[in-house]
């Protein structure tokens, strides 16, 4: 019996022999049902009345006939399972293409940062430069600046008060300098680098 809700059913009777609804004679159950009929109708033409008046070759056709349905039958059943499988997989499937999904959006948002943080990392090594050069600048004015302390006094022909006072106002001059930079900048960015 047709167990459809699309369409009401009428009660198998010998006038309606169909025992199915409009709606199932379709590309899928319809064949599955002429399947069943066709089957149907070859077990009820099958006459076994008087099995001692039946000729060999009968019963060679009836031998053949049962093989040709017992492979249709055995084909509809493995179709069946492969249905049956399917079915089971679909949710598993549709689990991992959902998941895929998911990691090319994710993928595709990480592709449109690439360039910002590409950016970034190019201006934190132009400052990173900047402010190697400056120290090594800052570094070389403090060695000459000892280098000159160590000398002092030892040119007779040099005033050295006017030495000494040159000296210190260089010497303050370059810490001035340093105490009003701000290196915080630098160094966060140098440390995020070395993250």
């Amino acid at each position: 019996m047709c167990r459809c809700s699309r369409s009401p059913v009428k009660p198998y009777s010998i006038s309606n022999k169909r025992r199915r609804c409009a709606g199932c004679e379709d590309e899928c159950t319809g064949l599955l049902f002429h399947d069943l009929d066709y089957l149907s109708h070859q077990i009820n033409s099958i006459n076994l009345n008087n099995m001692s008046a039946i000729p060999w070759s009968y019963l060679l056709h009836l031998d053949s006939t049962a093989d040709s349905l017992r492979v249709r039958v055995d084909s509809y059943s493995s179709k069946m399972d492969r249905a049956r499988a399917l079915a089971n997989n679909y949710s598993l499937l549709f689990d991992l293409e959902t998941q895929a999904d998911m990691l090319y959006g994710q993928a595709r948002e990480i592709l449109g940062q690439a360039p910002l943080v590409a950016i970034d990392a190019y201006e934190t090594f132009e400052d990173a430069k900047e402010l190697l050069d400056l120290i090594r600048k800052l570094r070389q004015q403090l060695f000459d600046l000892v280098e000159e302390l160590a000398k002092h006094g030892l040119d007779p022909h040099q005033d050295h008060k006017l030495a000494t006072d040159h000296i210190l106002d260089e010497a303050e001059k370059i810490l001035r300098e340093l105490k009003t930079r701000d290196f915080t900048p630098y160094r966060l960015n140098a440390e995020k680098e070395l993250r």
